[in-house]
């Protein structure tokens, strides 16, 4: 009689996981609320230290892709799965053992959890181009200067003048080349506004804006430009001109901000790439293409802390010394739709005050006709 073997603990533990997350991914999805990743993470982590890379990008890549994922977690999740990612170009097929594979037994004592948190390793693009930087030596060196960055995505109803932000997402970092880890993750930031101008469903579609979003997230003024301040300049990607000129007509002190194109500033033909679009490089790179603004913002501070092709030059280098943006002038037309913008609940709050004066003084006025007459 052969003795029953022992059931397999982390098949067990995997299996219960994947079970938890498929009843609340639906209690989620019924319920139209925020998904934790603490238990997609718990899973990677188990994937992790069996060295199962595949299964632990499949899981991570599950939670990013749910509509009602976590913002605020987001982060820390592509920065993972862009680690797993890299690891994967770096480490030969053999090295990459199933989670349900057998390890020999001399191997089972060496078993430990591959480094997560390097940031030294990325994926190059190849080409045979040179570029070289065209103000580098006429700009302060970045070897002993320790910079701080924010990184913008932000989502508008459109690029006329008289449109205007419903989400930005911003991504603030510090760079001092001579730290083993050169770049710092400081803070993140989502906020979104309720808009004048009715935004369309296809941008909310597109970008997974809730209608209700500024009811969850309100844009907090005092925060951006806080963070802001903290900034010693400003990058952006796509319609760097247009969405700086919408941002500053709704924050008038950010007028003197520094500000830079990380899609003008780089010159990414030259460098061998096909496409300037922030979605095409960043796939270059092995990453997903950004959906929300967040992503945007990630996607760029990603980007910069990238080599450029054929060179040990970090796309921060390039940004750095580049000029900025010229100065932005304020003009009536910006004034007026500062002036605009901001008086969306001054003007609501003038007319509930206004329909209740109005109510008072036609109640003291038929309280006045009522005492005269009985005088009579």
């Amino acid at each position: 009689m052969s003795i029953p073997s022992k059931p397999n603990l982390t098949n067990l533990v995997e299996q219960k996981f994947l079970a938890q997350l498929e009843q609340e991914e639906t209690i989620a999805r019924d319920s139209n609320k925020t998904l934790s990743s603490n238990i997609y993470m718990r899973l990677a982590n188990l994937y992790h230290f069996h060295r199962d890379l595949i299964k632990e990008e499949a899981i991570l890549v599950r939670y990013s892709e749910l509509p009602f994922a976590d913002k605020e977690q987001l982060l820390e999740i592509y920065e993972r799965i862009e680690e797993l990612s890299n690891q994967r170009h770096i480490l030969n097929e053999n090295k990459m053992t199933s989670i349900n594979s057998t390890v020999p037994n001399d191997d089972k004592a060496g078993l430990s959890l591959l480094s997560i948190e390097s940031e030294d390793e990325f994926l190059a693009m190849s080409s045979d181009a040179k570029v070289f930087h065209k103000h580098k030596d006429s700009q302060p060196s970045l070897e002993e200067k320790d910079i701080r960055i924010l990184t913008i995505g932000a989502i508008f109803t459109g690029q006329r003048d008289d449109d205007e932000l419903i989400e930005i997402s911003v991504v603030l970092f510090d760079y001092c080349a001579n730290q083993d880890k050169p770049f710092q993750l400081i803070e993140t930031y989502t906020g979104n506004r309720e808009t004048i101008k009715a935004p369309p469903e296809a941008i909310l579609s597109k970008y997974f804006i809730s209608p209700d979003a500024h009811q969850i997230t309100p844009l907090d003024r005092e925060k951006i430009l806080y963070l802001f301040d903290l900034a010693d300049y400003v990058v952006s990607h796509g319609q760097s001109d247009v969405e700086r000129k919408l941002i500053v007509t709704l924050f008038p002190e950010l007028i003197d901000a520094e500000w830079y194109s990380s899609k003008k500033d780089i010159p990414w033909r030259a460098l061998g790439f096909e496409s300037i679009e922030l979605a095409d490089i960043i796939q270059s790179y092995g990453r997903r293409r950004p959906r929300t603004s967040m992503e945007q913002a990630k996607s760029i501070f990603q980007l910069l802390k990238n080599t450029e092709p054929e060179s040990d030059t970090l796309y921060i280098e390039r940004i750095h010394y580049m000029k900025p943006m010229k100065p932005l002038t304020w003009t009536d037309e910006m004034q007026a739709q500062h002036l605009r913008l901001n008086e969306i609940k001054p003007q609501r709050q003038f007319k509930g005050a206004g329909l209740f004066v109005v109510f008072i003084i036609a109640a003291i006025w038929v309280f006045d006709l009522i005492f005269d007459f009985i005088a009579l």
